[in-house]
């Protein structure tokens, strides 16, 4: 009864999130429920079915802990994961910092981490958006020929928890330590760096010779 106490007070003094009907429904077509560990700002973990729905720029996670339903974004949640039995894998997504140059703000957003080094690591976070005519129509039916699908890929600097994007420009920026042996790496392994597993290979590379 405790840990369900702490809960409604969570969500009903401190939340701030909102979530439309619309979101709602299209959710229930366009995302999976999983069992997983949900992390909370708190400090608290629990164990339950989650959803994540990626119509908002930060994310929301649904999920239904001790038979009540609850939303949330990554003000209140720290990190959640989930093994994918469809992929074979366990897979993390964890809230991190993101700064907007439109807004001028930093806003906590979910990304998945896909490759974790000491110095690097490979995150990236699925962005749902609405065709033009959608987005300011609040009476808009929401269907999935009116949903805009895509994927972003960023890397993290270990050191300064600073996104950077997955360009060779940048990973260059941040393996400037270590360009030539990188280089001459790639001549000899025939890297192209045109997808991520090729960064990925870099990257183990790179923390191999610090």
């Amino acid at each position: 009864m405790k840990n369900r106490a702490l809960f409604f007070c969570i969500f009903s003094l401190g939340s701030q999130v909102s979530w439309s009907q619309n979101a709602e429904k299209l959710n229930e077509k366009i995302e999976d429920w999983y069992f997983g560990t949900i992390v909370m700002t708190s400090g608290d973990v629990i164990e339950c079915d989650f959803a994540y729905n990626p119509l908002t720029i930060e994310g929301l996670l649904q999920f239904s802990y001790e038979g009540v339903n609850y939303t949330a974004g990554p003000s209140k949640i720290s990190s959640f994961g989930f093994f994918d039995e469809e992929r074979g894998t366990y897979r993390k997504f964890q809230s991190f910092p993101v700064y907007s140059e439109v807004t001028e703000m930093t806003n906590e957003i979910f990304m998945e981490i896909l490759h974790e080094t000491q110095f690097i690591s490979l995150v990236g976070r699925k962005t749902t958006g609405l065709k033009p005519g959608y987005g300011f129509n609040a009476n808009a039916v929401i269907t999935q020929k009116n949903v805009i699908k895509g994927y972003e890929r960023y890397f993290i600097d270990m050191a300064t928890a600073r996104l950077h994007e997955m360009t060779k420009k940048e990973f260059f920026k941040l393996t400037s330590d270590k360009k030539p042996e990188i280089k001459s790496f790639m001549k000899e392994e025939h890297v192209q760096l045109n997808e991520s597993a090729d960064f990925i290979k870099l990257m183990e590379y790179y923390a191999s010779l610090k």
